[in-house]
């Protein structure tokens, strides 16, 4: 089941956790960043798009996101991409070449829709200008965070990520 919740102003989680049979629950997040162009970092597990999408949609109407900020290619992070890319022709895909080399073999990016952002550049998105970084842990080699300077916020994607009991 994916839910939400707040944050900070103007950042929604939506959150839930995959059962590991034996292991434990992997927790799975997205974020919204409200603004003058929202963003949605990553698009929720494969397995729950359709929760992903309905909590979504409780936080912000899809067809008002500018941008999808894509961490990295795992099952976990791209479940509602596709549905997501068909139904909002504005939205734009922020993630590096790996990440779009990644994604061709699954499903492939519009190229005339991606931002290609590597770390260490920023982009402004907005009111907001974003930093790429890349973690000190991860488990993608396509794995990029940001820092926004509007909120103060560091997006790590998995950097932290553990099984939880």
């Amino acid at each position: 089941m994916v839910t939400n919740y707040k944050a900070a102003t103007g950042i929604d989680v939506l959150t839930s956790n995959i059962p590991i049979p034996g292991f434990g629950l992997v927790p799975v997040n997205a974020f919204v960043l409200q603004g003058g162009e929202p963003i949605l970092v990553d698009t929720g597990a494969v397995i729950e798009h359709e929760e992903f999408m309905a909590a979504l949609r409780s936080v912000i109407d899809p067809a008002e996101l500018r941008w999808i900020w894509l961490t990295h290619t795992d099952f976990d992070h791209i479940g509602a991409l596709p549905q997501l890319l068909a139904e909002n022709a504005e939205l734009r895909v922020i993630t590096t070449f790996l990440g779009v080399g990644i994604m061709s073999l699954f499903t492939p990016l519009p190229m005339d829709r991606v931002q290609l952002v590597n770390p260490g550049q920023t982009i402004t998105v907005g009111d907001r200008v974003l930093t790429a970084v890349k973690p000190p842990a991860f488990d993608n080699p396509s794995t990029t965070g940001f820092h926004d300077n509007k909120s103060g916020v560091l997006f790590s994607s998995d950097c932290f990520g553990a099984l939880l009991s």
